[in-house]
Parts: C-alpha cells; structure tokens; sequence
C-alpha cells in the first residue's frame, strides 16, 4: 500500500541538485513538479475556454512571503480555479487543504490529489489540531500558499454557509497574511453530487489581504477571524452579484488579469 506523504514530505525542498562533469551543481525540477505544472496548464485551458474564467484582484495575491487563500466552497472545481490565479512559479509550493477523509480514504484518490493538485490531507474531525499544525508549519516555509475551504465542505445550493473556527486558530496573534476569495458559478459547472463538469462561465474575486496579529490566540479570537472572513468572502459574493450583466468575461479577463495572460498580471 502506497503511503501518503506527510505535510513535511510535500513541503520539502523545491528543487533538487545535479553535479555536473566539471563539479559545479545545476538545479533540476523534480518529476513531481513536472506533473503538476503539466496539470495546471490543461486545468488552466479548461478552464479559459470551457468554463471563460474571469480573475479580478490578482493584484492583491502577497509576492514576497507566505499566505492563506480562504473562499467559499461549492464545487471539486474551486482548488482549481484559486490555483489559476497563482503565479506558475508558486505554483509548486501552493498546497489546497484536502478533505482527508475524502481524498486521501484510497491510494488512486491520494495519489491524484498529491501529485496533480499538490493537497495536503486535513481531517474534519478528530485529528484536526493535528491539521493545524501541519499547516502552520507549512506556512512557517519560505512563500508557501496555503488554500482553505473554512466552511469545511461542499454547499449543495451555493449558499454561503458559516466559517468554521480552524482559520482562526490557524492565524490568530500571527501576521501570516490571509486572502478572503469569492469563486462565482463553479457550484452550476460542477455541482456536488455530479461526476463530470459541464460548461458554465465561472468567475473568481480576490478580495485585500487581511492581518489578525492584534487578535488574541484564543478561542474569542480564532471566531472573530472567522466572522470577519466570512463577511470578507460575503462582500465579494455582493460584489459579484452587482456586476454587469452584459459584461464580457473573456474580453475583461484579457484586459485585466485572465489565467492565461503574461506574467505582469500573474506574478
């Protein structure tokens, strides 16, 4: 049986060393990176021309430390569309939080996840302090991008349900940045319950970061990071809602950000 590698096993080292003939040492990607670069390059055509993904506010994504990226959680699709907004240079040290006993429960489910999405396995139930501090130790690492779902699973009406207290133990007394996301219409292209997507426009919102070092690391403190997450995460679900309805999603996503566009707007 395959084992599934720990939080220290899929935030280890980026890259690995090769000696050349005349003993200097040159960088090489591992095969693993390899495989999920290549992943996220199909996901992301998917999801430009299936799925016309428009990304407003890449520019409010932290370049020079690591952070978390909250939002709602409505379809298998959402890992995917917030991994399309990260730099393709990041991208190997962005890790979703996957459920552990949804993913990981068989060695083909955890192998998918570990090798083209990059998760790590978070347990919503008992081991869940134990989660925490994979995470935080992942986060302790150089420019790491963590992605958690704070209501802890999937909605089936696309309600917005209420944020569970993890994140804030997770960020509470910390300046550990935490970036608030609205992911609009992948819960209609991939409901929960259906085997396949099927075409649907979807659109992601990227909200500021936000900072709790003033709050306490209690439990006080870990439910006012999550109510203020949840109102963050509730404002750009407005947001969305306020867009034009005539708006053209490929046109604005090519003069703002877009999933393919150069590296000016996906840094």
């Amino acid at each position: 049986m395959r084992t599934i590698p720990s939080s220290s096993h899929v935030a280890s080292k980026d890259h690995h060393a090769q000696r050349q003939g005349n003993g200097r040492v040159r960088s090489r990607v591992p095969m693993a990176h390899l495989c999920l670069l290549g992943a996220a390059w199909l996901a992301r055509i998917w999801l430009r021309f299936v799925h016309r993904l428009h990304i407003d506010g890449v520019e409010h994504l932290p370049t020079d430390r690591s952070f978390v990226l909250v939002a709602n959680h409505a379809s298998h699709l959402d890992a995917i569309v917030l991994m399309a907004a990260i730099p393709w240079r990041r991208l190997p040290r962005t890790h979703p939080a996957a459920a552990a006993d949804y993913f990981f429960r068989h060695g083909l489910a955890a192998l998918l996840a570990t090798q083209l999405l990059n998760a790590i396995p978070f347990a919503r139930g008992k081991g869940g302090l134990r989660s925490l501090d994979r995470c935080r130790a992942l986060l302790a690492r150089r420019q790491r991008v963590l992605i958690l779902f704070p209501e802890g699973t999937r909605s089936t009406d696309g309600a917005l349900a209420r944020f569970r207290s993890g994140i804030g133990r997770l960020v509470a007394g910390t300046a550990i940045p935490v970036v608030p996301c609205y992911v609009a219409g992948a819960g209609h292209a991939w409901p929960k319950g259906r085997r396949l997507p099927h075409p649907h426009p979807v659109r992601l919102l990227i909200g500021p970061p936000r900072r709790y070092a003033h709050l306490a690391a209690t439990p006080s403190g870990a439910r006012a990071v999550a109510g203020d997450l949840e109102a963050a995460v509730r404002s750009l679900e407005d947001s969305n809602h306020r867009a034009p309805a005539n708006a053209d999603p490929l046109q604005s996503a090519r003069a703002r950000t877009g999933i393919m566009d150069r590296p000016r707007t996906c840094r």
